[in-house]
């Protein structure tokens, strides 16, 4: 890898079509526009580059929202190569846990 004329941007080399993987820097800014993004608002995804990729992991609350996170580093992020370790979480959101707390 070679560094690219910006100084937050890394050239990758050696690949049919080369692409540019963002720094840290780069990538918290993805990280607040998913947190920002009112169709998917979830605070607990982090974005990481491990070789030449961009690896996305974190707990989401939907596959509709995992979609919609992928998709916006994606756009954000053109032609990387982006690998999903992103998981569901546990229960079902939409329906009250079970048993009810008492406070007395």
């Amino acid at each position: 890898m070679s560094e690219g004329t910006g100084p937050s941007r890394t050239v990758v080399e050696g690949v049919p079509d080369a692409y540019v993987l963002p720094d840290a820097y780069a990538l918290k800014d993805v990280e607040r526009r998913i947190c920002e993004d009112d169709r998917i608002t979830e605070m607990g995804v982090r974005l990481s580059v491990r070789g030449a990729r961009i690896v996305v992991q974190g707990t989401v609350a939907s596959p509709s929202r995992r979609d919609d996170v992928l998709a916006l580093v994606r756009a954000a992020c053109p032609r990387c190569p982006v690998l999903d370790e992103m998981r569901l979480t546990d229960g079902d959101l939409s329906t009250p846990p079970h048993g009810a707390e008492v406070i007395r």
